[in-house]
C-alpha cells in the first residue's frame, strides 16, 4: 500500500488533486525549514500591518487591499481547517495559536505606528475604519459556504478514509473533527449575533429618525446629507440648507414618542451658500 496521501487524487469531473503531503507544506509549520517559515511569517506580518496602517492614516482602499495581499495570516487559517479535518491536534493547537498571535501582533503593530499620527482617525471621519468595523452572521455563513465548496471539491475528508486500514476508527475520528469545527462555529456565531442584531436596532432606530426629521424639514430648505451611527448608542444627523432652521424640538418629540433617546440624538446644520461673478453671496 502506498503511504498516506502519496497518489495523486482526481475529482469527480477529472481533475487532479495534490496529496496531502503538499497539502501540508503549503499550510502547516512543519519540516525542515520551519524556522525560516515562521521568519518569514514574521516579518510579513509587520511588513503588512505597516502597509495597513499607512493606508488607513490615508484613507486608501488600493493601500489597506495591498497590506491584505501581503499578510501572510491565511496560512494559519488554513492550517487550521487541514489540521481538524486530518485530526492533527498538535497542528492544529499550533495553527490557532499562531492566529491569534499573529492577529495580536498586527493590532499592536498598528497600535505603535498610530501614535505617531497627528490627526485622530475614527469610523466617523474613515471610510476604512467604517467599512470594516461591523461583521455579522452574514459574513459567518459566507465563510462557511465558501470553505465547503473548497472542501468538497478537494474531498480532504474522503483522502484519509480512502487510504486508512481501519475505516470505523477513521469515521470516529472525522466524527469527532465534525465536533470540532462545530464547537468553533458556535464561538464565533456568539459576538456575531449580537453586533448582527445591534446593527438591525441602530438601522431600524435611524430610520424612524430619519423619517421623524424629514417631517419637519418637508417644508423647509434643509434636507438630510448623511446619518451614520456613533460611539456609545449615539446617532448623528447631518442636514444641509439655509435658514431658518426648522422646528428640531417637533421632531425630538416625536423620537420620544418613539420611544428614542433623545438624548442620543446629534443634529448638525451645515448653512450652503453661493457666489455670482459680482461677488455677491446668495443663499444657495
Amino acid at each position: 500500500m502506498t503511504g498516506y496521501g502519496a497518489v495523486v487524487r482526481h475529482t469527480r469531473f477529472g481533475a487532479k488533486l495534490n496529496t496531502v503531503e503538499y497539502m501540508r507544506s503549503a499550510a502547516l509549520f512543519e519540516g525542515e525549514s520551519v524556522r525560516s517559515q515562521y521568519t518569514r511569517f514574521w516579518l510579513l506580518l509587520n511588513l503588512a500591518s505597516s502597509i495597513a496602517t499607512a493606508g488607513i492614516v490615508a484613507n486608501s482602499t488600493a493601500t489597506v487591499i495591498g497590506a491584505m495581499i501581503v499578510a501572510p495570516l491565511m496560512r494559519p487559517i488554513q492550517g487550521t481547517m487541514l489540521a481538524t479535518v486530518l485530526g492533527d491536534r498538535r497542528q492544529l493547537a499550533r495553527s490557532i495559536g499562531l492566529m491569534c498571535a499573529g492577529a495580536l501582533a498586527a493590532v499592536g503593530a498598528g497600535f505603535i505606528l498610530g501614535l505617531i499620527v497627528v490627526q485622530s482617525v475614527t469610523a466617523e471621519t474613515n471610510d476604512q475604519i467604517a467599512s470594516r468595523v461591523f461583521h455579522g452572521l452574514v459574513d459567518l455563513f459566507a465563510a462557511l459556504a465558501t470553505g465547503a465548496i473548497v472542501m468538497a471539491i478537494y474531498g480532504y475528508s474522503r483522502l484519509r478514509l480512502l487510504e486508512s486500514e481501519d475505516k470505523n476508527a477513521e469515521r470516529r475520528r472525522r466524527a469527532k473533527a465534525y465536533v470540532t469545527m462545530a464547537v468553533l462555529i458556535l464561538l464565533v456565531s456568539g459576538p456575531l449575533a449580537y453586533s448582527t442584531a445591534k446593527a438591525i436596532e441602530d438601522r431600524s432606530r435611524m430610520a424612524t429618525i430619519t423619517d421623524d426629521v424629514e417631517q419637519v424639514t418637508a417644508v423647509t430648505r434643509w434636507s438630510i446629507i448623511s446619518i451614520t451611527p456613533r460611539e456609545q448608542g449615539a446617532i448623528h444627523v447631518l442636514l444641509n440648507g439655509t435658514p431658518p432652521l426648522p422646528d428640531m424640538a417637533a421632531a425630538y418629540e416625536r423620537m420620544e414618542e418613539a420611544g428614542i433617546d433623545a438624548d442620543t440624538v446629534i443634529v448638525e446644520f451645515v448653512p450652503s451658500y453661493t457666489f455670482d461673478v459680482e461677488g455677491e453671496r446668495d443663499a444657495f
